[in-house]
């Protein structure tokens, strides 16, 4: 059997959607048989079958691989975790497309968006998801505050004696 990739190219990375092995292809095999042997008699077809099997051909996103890595490519689809990816090269990346993240850039707070495959999170910024965790009171506690003094600071003046 031959083995393959099949992946998709996300902002130019190879991304494996699986790793697998071709199945023998009855009309490939055909194809090649009475191609190579066209005076083949009737009682040799079995046997040229037999002896010539071909695969199905690779599509555009296939890419054949070594048996060993077939499994290894397997192994590490079956254990990604939900924000990971694995490359057609054996790397793999952070999938944190549309998730949000803080950031402090000494003065404020600035929310952020990440929308390319492979961007991790900035050293020191914290997952917008993991703020509601219990380890980032402090930083939540700020940027809250942060939020509510913007807030004020565009309120019209009659609304802010409103509020006052």
């Amino acid at each position: 059997m031959q083995c393959y990739l099949a992946y998709n190219v996300i902002d130019g990375y190879e991304v494996v959607v699986n790793a697998g092995e071709k199945t023998y292809d009855p009309q490939e095999t055909a194809n090649y048989v009475f191609g190579r042997f066209p005076g083949a008699n009737e009682n040799d077809i079995e046997r040229l079958f037999e002896e010539n099997k071909r695969h199905a051909p690779l599509q555009n996103s296939e890419k054949p691989i070594p048996h060993d890595k077939c499994r290894q490519f397997r192994d590490i689809l079956a254990n990604l975790g939900d924000r990971e990816k694995l490359c057609a090269d054996g790397t793999v990346i952070p999938d944190l497309r549309d998730a949000e993240y803080w950031v402090n850039d000494g003065a404020r707070w600035e929310k952020e968006k990440i929308t390319l495959l492979g961007v991790a999170v900035p050293e020191g910024a914290i997952l917008a998801d993991d703020l509601a965790n219990g380890n980032y009171q402090t930083e939540q506690s700020e940027i809250a505050a942060q939020d509510e003094s913007d807030r004020l600071a565009a309120l019209a003046p009659e609304q802010k004696d409103a509020e006052l």
